[in-house]
């Protein structure tokens, strides 16, 4: 017997949370995406099929991108939205009636239980309206990449559906705007489509297993291991079982235009499936291709006996590194599209000849309506497109989708227009313009394939020397390295034991080739403080890991702070949860650092970590349960004053080195996430600090400036942006552009107006 489903959990807050404060004025700023190349994961792929060239995307963590070139650049579409997780899209329809009309699925897990918002758009996803929280999904979980869960029935502009993730399928008879739900809940579904030419019918897909049940079923989740088929004739009013199997999967349903029976589904571990008989049964047709998992698959809808799919496998899976393939007979056989080799390959921004980032997590393969030699296919770091068929690809550098999970930003301390950027699944990224462009590092971080960057360090006494962090999040392995020319080569000084991740780097403010940095973890694995007395070079722990005594690991409450508060997604530690902001160098004392744990409070040093005094006293530690340090930032005009930024308890500041505290804002008691600060600007008394929006403490986003320490306040954010979730921010002290790191959107230059 299925266990009835937990309540919905909301995302929203009773006002007064909803509000960045009062009397804070929005002032426009210029925003401008940072060009990087790439990032998250593009889970969906939708050709516009009344309009060439249009193409839309959706991503697991940064909402929904509109292409309007063939796929050449992408730009965001997100106003209209206000909660973190409605840029965790799940599913995206056009409407088939009117090419303006879009509805999209997001939605996350959090303290749980899931969520989900329905949002619908009319001008052509220009701007979106919420409609409907009964529904959830989760849009960044472990199935996120497979079919669409909502569509527009094409004989009825009124009639729109959806599956949710596990409370069944709702639909709406009134174009969008009142829902109910009509069945199945508690099934894992995944796939949801209309016969494109059979009135009245829909049908709807599981997988063999429902996503996650641990964590949100944890007094057990019952339901047989099998995937189903279900099919209604009357738009969704009432269901029956067309298919059911031990192996069964449908990750995805295609129709073919040769014959209203003829069904295909993509079915994962058991390749492709078609029906001849309306779904009712289902054959394997998988001659010619490899026992691998495959999500997608396409119909040529100019040439319909023509198939392609894709494997989504990693990189080091027994396949071709780019695993494209195609049947030109309806299925019956399959071979290779090609034997790639990189010269096949233009305008990517990785290393020359790499090209297995191209075919690692595919997600979606796609042919335009419009010509039939022209493909689309999306993967973990952006769209690529093919003119002839699938025989070379272009990755038009990514442009535009700059989906990447920023962990920090730092500016160079005596560089201004210089800033670097860490990030998961990304090297480290340097700018020398001011933040509108960003460079990799040099990705020599083998043999344990360090692919992302937790952060960095730029020295303010040699020139080109960054000592920075590297890890896997996979293998939970993390390492020092350091560069002495900005990146062009770069060594690795210090590999640690597994389950460790370097947490935070600083340079001392007096010394020269003196570093401190906070590693995460168990003390007894190897956590804790370590020192580098050559340029990080080498590195020695301190004794007992050189934390204070009360603190066991780092973080304390690592479930709470790394599962559920900050991450991009519920179930990842050690990604996107933010870096480098808990310590920080005193200005102008030598071996003087402050080290702050998220729950457990904040501490000063003078003798390089040997010793702490706690200046917590006064702080809003353990106040409520959100109520974390997320940030510790040093004035470097003035040694005495230093700023606390904590998870909707908002700004605090000290002016005697952590002795005594009082609250800079907000002052009306209201619920604000102060994630970053950032000190100084062509004003002398610039302060700037941005707040995330995040599931379970809801604020809107916003990033404010003070150009008098904190006395009053104006917002730069642009609400057209929707709800970016700024990890990190820093300064341009000389121009005062601020560069602006999101867990998902990638990295900003905003540039204020007057």
């Amino acid at each position: 017997m299925l266990l009835s489903l937990l309540p919905a959990f909301s995302a929203r807050a009773a006002d007064p949370s909803w509000s960045v404060g009062a009397g804070v004025p929005r002032v426009e700023a210029e925003w401008h995406n940072s060009r990087v190349g790439g990032g998250g994961y593009i889970t969906g792929l939708i050709p516009d099929p009344n309009t060439p060239g249009r193409i839309w995307a959706r991503c697991d963590v940064a909402g929904v991108f509109l292409s309007e070139d063939g796929g050449r650049s992408f730009h965001a579409k997100n106003r209209g939205m206000d909660a973190s997780s409605n840029h965790s899209v799940e599913s995206l329809a056009l409407s088939p009636h009117d090419p303006s009309i879009l509805f999209r699925c997001s939605g996350e897990a959090r303290g749980g239980r899931s969520f989900g918002f329905i949002h619908g758009s009319w001008d052509g996803g220009e701007t979106w309206r919420l409609l409907t929280e009964q529904a959830d999904f989760i849009g960044n979980g472990e199935v996120r990449y497979l079919g669409e869960m909502i569509a527009v029935d094409p004989f009825d502009p009124k009639t729109v559906a959806a599956a949710s993730f596990s409370r069944g399928v709702f639909a709406s008879r009134d174009g969008g705007e009142h829902w109910a739900c009509t069945g199945l809940g508690a099934e894992p579904l995944k796939s949801l489509a209309f016969h494109p030419r059979i009135p009245n019918r829909l049908y709807v897909g599981t997988l063999r297993t429902m996503a996650h049940a641990d964590y949100l079923f944890p007094s057990g989740y019952s339901r047989p291991q099998v995937g189903r088929l279900y099919l209604s004739s009357d738009k969704g009013r009432t269901w029956s079982l067309l298919a059911e199997g031990p192996g069964l999967a449908f990750d995805e349903l295609q129709f073919s235009p040769e014959g209203d029976d003829i069904l295909y589904a993509a079915a994962g571990r058991l390749g492709l499936l078609k029906s001849t008989d309306g779904g009712r049964s289902f054959k394997p047709i998988n001659q010619g291709l490899p026992a691998a998992e495959f999500p997608c698959m396409a119909v040529d809808p100019r040439q319909p006996r023509t198939l392609y799919t894709a494997a989504c496998v990693p990189a080091d899976a027994p396949v071709p590194i780019v695993p494209l393939y195609v049947s030109r007979d309806a299925g019956a056989t399959w071979s290779l599209i090609k034997d790639y080799q990189p010269s096949d390959f233009t305008e990517y921004p990785y290393p020359p000849g790499d090209i297995r980032p191209i075919g690692w997590a595919i997600a979606k393969l796609r042919v335009d309506p419009f010509d039939s030699k022209t493909l689309y296919m999306s993967n973990w770091f952006g769209v690529s497109v093919s003119r002839d068929g699938g025989q070379h690809w272009s990755g038009n550098h990514y442009e535009g989708i700059e989906n990447i999970c920023v962990e920090n930003v730092v500016a160079h301390p005596t560089k201004p227009g210089t800033f670097y950027f860490s990030a998961a699944d990304q090297a480290i990224c340097r700018s020398t313009d001011d933040g509108r462009s960003f460079k990799h590092f040099s990705e020599v971080h083998r043999p344990a394939n360090y692919y992302c960057s937790t952060c960095a360090a730029p020295s303010r006494f040699t020139g080109g020397l960054v000592v920075y962090g590297v890890n896997n999040n996979g293998s939970q392995h993390t390492a020092f390295y350091r560069t002495e020319d900005d990146g062009e080569t770069v060594s690795c000084c210090l590999e640690l034991p597994g389950g460790l991740m370097i947490q935070g780097i600083r340079e001392d403010s007096v010394q020269e080739g003196v570093f401190l940095a906070s590693i995460d973890g168990e003390p007894a694995k190897g956590a804790g403080l370590y020192r580098s007395i050559d340029a990080g070079k080498t590195w020695a722990r301190l004794p007992g890991g050189g934390l204070p005594g009360r603190i066991h690991r780092v973080p304390q409450d690592r479930e709470w702070v790394e599962n559920e508060l900050l991450p991009v997604v519920w179930y990842q530690t050690k990604n996107a949860c933010g870096t480098n902001q808990m310590l920080g160098a005193v200005p102008g004392q030598a071996d003087a650092f402050y080290w702050g744990e998220w729950t457990e409070g904040l501490f000063r040093t003078g003798d390089g970590a040997r010793s702490w005094t706690d200046v917590s006293a006064g702080l809003p530690f353990k106040r409520n349960r959100t109520a974390t340090l997320v940030c510790v930032t040093p004035d470097p005009g003035r040694p005495q004053r230093v700023y606390a930024g904590f998870i909707g308890e908002g700004l605090w500041r000290s002016d005697d080195r952590g002795g005594h505290w009082a609250k800079v804002f907000p002052l009306d008691g209201r619920a604000f996430n102060a994630s970053s600060v950032a000190v100084g600007g062509p004003g002398g008394d610039d302060l700037y600090v941005s707040c995330e929006p995040l599931g379970l403490s809801p604020c809107l986003a916003a990033l404010l400036h003070s150009p008098d320490g904190g006395r009053t306040w104006v917002d730069l954010y642009d609400q057209g942006l929707g709800a970016l979730r700024m990890k990190t921010i820093a300064v341009n002290p000389k121009t005062g552009t601020i560069e602006v790191g999101t867990c998902g959107n990638g990295t900003y230059r905003v540039v204020p107006k007057g």
